[in-house]
């Protein structure tokens, strides 16, 4: 099979200038995307507590069967390294964060549902 031939039957474009086109829109998109949570991510100064910080270690680590705090610590860092693990476990916080700043608050909803009846 071609690569043309695999384009267009599993993604339904006609040349192959059709699909990187959709390539380079697909790339620039998350680029985009990835820029604007880290901005926000530094413009709000996000960090997480050392709650967050164990609770995440352990969670990362139960697939490997451990269940030791250290030990998962240990585990991570070895194959993340000390960086990797915190970056990793910041943008765990940050998709959280965002998640729970988006919900409509109940006040918030309250005030606009009066102001509009």
């Amino acid at each position: 099979m071609t690569l043309l031939e695999y384009v267009k039957k599993n993604y339904g474009h006609k040349t192959l200038e059709e699909y990187y086109e959709s390539l380079d829109e697909y790339a620039k998109n998350t680029c985009l995307e990835d820029m604007i949570f880290y901005y926000i991510m530094r413009r709000e100064n996000l960090t997480y507590t050392n709650e967050f910080y164990d609770e995440r270690v352990l969670k990362m680590a139960a697939d490997f069967q451990i269940d030791d705090p250290a030990e998962a610590e240990d585990f991570l860092i070895y194959y993340m390294g000390a960086e990797g693990l915190h970056n990793n476990i910041l943008v765990q916080y940050t998709r959280e964060w965002l998640v729970e700043q988006g919900k409509i608050r109940e006040d918030v909803n309250q005030f606009f549902s009066d102001k509009l009846n």
